[in-house]
């Protein structure tokens, strides 16, 4: 009787170790958007796009009026899309 008590318990915990591991591992950082490190650009065109970029200063996603070209990875088409790359970035 005690080698099956035995069996079971090591199974167990065997089996509570994977389930942590899963748990742990499904919980690393998002990869960090290089974009959000960069400055926001109007550029020279003359369009007038509403778009956001990720400030640094304020740490939001804020709304500018982008040209239509000469633009950088800091410029996404809307608030939820900027807040999913950058929101979660805060300076050193």
């Amino acid at each position: 009787m005690m080698p099956t008590l035995r069996l079971i318990f090591v199974v167990s915990l065997v089996i509570v170790a994977f389930i942590v591991e899963d748990t742990a591992s499904s919980k690393k950082p998002k990869k960090l958007y290089g974009g959000c490190f960069e400055d926001k650009k109007v550029g020279d065109c003359k369009g007038d796009f509403p778009r956001y970029y990720f400030d640094f200063n304020s740490k939001r996603c804020e709304l500018f009026y982008y040209g239509g070209c000469e633009g950088t990875g800091n410029n996404f088409l809307t608030q939820k899309e900027c807040e999913e790359k950058c929101g979660g970035i805060r300076k050193n």
